[in-house]
């Protein structure tokens, strides 16, 4: 899995600290033994989580197309319910949480399950407003029809269940929209 922000995944500092505290009636050793094991579990399930990630918002967003597009691309709008259909979510085991924005130096949770913790990215994100498809921990032996590659894992899709409208950057060429117009007309979705 690929993450840009090193903390995502990661136990709060101040979790950490009162996790650590906790430990601390069993003596430095065992309490810094028990703290690396979970730090271990916690580093090894963020090498095997996978995400999709979804804005949520009214509006399009200009940064959003800057940050993600880079002046060439699609957006999908869909729904949560769309989403979760297409994605068939419950058979595949697919998480869908909205993000919940965090300081994450001083916030402290007691949530300690690792699912949370990628359901949390730091207070400077928030203007991305993300939903969250979670596959987590990914085992290569589980029975999926998910294909892994480089950039991670394709899960299949009904992108006529998930898709109301795809809008076209605002920055692309006319070439692209006609592009994208002839590729919708083909699967019958007649409109961007």
């Amino acid at each position: 899995s690929i993450f840009n922000d090193r903390l995502e995944g990661v136990l709060p500092l101040e979790t950490v600290d009162h996790i650590e505290k906790q430990l601390s009636v069993f003596g430095p050793i065992i309490a810094q033994g028990h703290l690396n094991v979970l730090k271990e579990h916690y580093s090894e399930r963020k090498k095997k989580t996978y995400i999709n990630c979804w804005h949520m918002n009214e509006d399009e967003s200009f940064g959003m197309w800057n940050v993600y597009a880079q002046k060439k691309g699609v957006a999908i709008q869909s729904t949560y319910s769309r989403l979760a259909k297409s994605i068939q979510a419950s058979v595949y085991g697919i998480k869908l949480a909205r993000v919940m924005y965090i300081d994450h130096d001083k916030d402290i949770t007691s949530n300690t399950d690792p699912q949370y913790l990628f359901m949390t990215k730091r207070n400077s994100f928030n203007y991305e407003q993300e939903l969250r498809a979670i596959i987590s921990p990914f085992n290569e032996d589980e029975n999926r029809d998910f294909l892994k590659t480089d950039a991670g894992i394709q899960v299949p899709v009904d992108i006529l269940e998930l898709a109301e409208t795809i809008y076209v950057s605002p920055e692309t060429g006319d070439w692209f929209k006609e592009t994208v117009e002839g590729i919708l007309k083909e699967i019958g979705r007649a409109h961007v």
